[in-house]
């Protein structure tokens, strides 16, 4: 998924794609290629939209060589983050990974290939573990006047969705056409319909959001990949 705006990223994105952006003397997108091409996966469908002609053109640089094969699903409106996909229909046959271009991993997906083929589910999302804190002390009431419990500085842990799926081709019929979809929205329309969703559960350190600054300053000023 390429083609957004980037507003995270500004000023870079005024001038380049989002999926440009450098990662250890690499870009974005050429960094989550390699880690697919790792799988012998050499396939590759690229929705764009904003800034397009730079990314295509970028694109068939590295490709000069032909060692991948890529597509492109030119949005002809900006179709969010899940929109994109109902532009693989007819296209794609088997179940495919779709990944956001600023979601940098290093994990094994033939095993969470392995397990959503085995759980026969139409979606699995990959996530990890994130700790948030609150500093400051949290007030508990049951009407709203009395305190019932005081805690400080608390710390909770969450299960988040990292940005990167594995999809069965089942997914198109709920999604519309030239429709504008975030995966939120089509995450809940399969809950509605009972539709399987797995979960695939990773290290913390074997992804990295690059898509706003203070996470790719983390990153990047590590010197290495996570």
């Amino acid at each position: 998924m390429a083609g957004g705006k980037g507003t995270r990223l500004k000023p870079f994105t005024e001038v380049l794609p989002k999926p440009l952006i450098p990662i250890n003397n690499k870009t974005a997108i050429s960094t989550i290629i390699d880690q697919f091409k790792m799988y012998k996966i050499k396939k590759f469908y690229i929705s764009l939209n904003f800034k397009k002609e730079i990314l295509e053109s970028y694109l068939k640089y590295i490709n000069k060589n032909k060692k991948y094969s890529f597509f492109f699903l030119n949005e002809k409106k900006p179709l969010g983050t899940a929109g994109p996909i109902k532009l693989l229909e007819g296209k794609i046959k088997q179940d495919f990974f779709v990944v956001n271009c600023d979601v940098i991993f290093n994990f094994d997906i033939s095993n969470l290939k392995r397990i959503h083929v085995k759980n026969k589910n139409i979606l699995t999302i990959v996530v990890t573990s994130k700790k948030q804190s609150i500093p400051y002390g949290v007030c508990y009431s049951e009407d709203g006047k009395s305190l019932k419990e005081f805690k400080e500085k608390i710390e909770n842990e969450f299960n988040i969705n990292i940005g990167l799926y594995l999809v069965n081709k089942k997914i198109f019929k709920y999604i519309k056409k030239n429709k504008n979809l975030d995966f939120d929205k089509l995450i809940n329309i399969l809950l509605k319909n009972n539709e399987k969703i797995g979960l695939y559960f990773i290290e913390s350190n074997n992804w990295k959001d690059v898509g706003q600054w203070d996470n790719y300053n983390d990153f990047t000023s590590n010197g290495k990949k996570n």
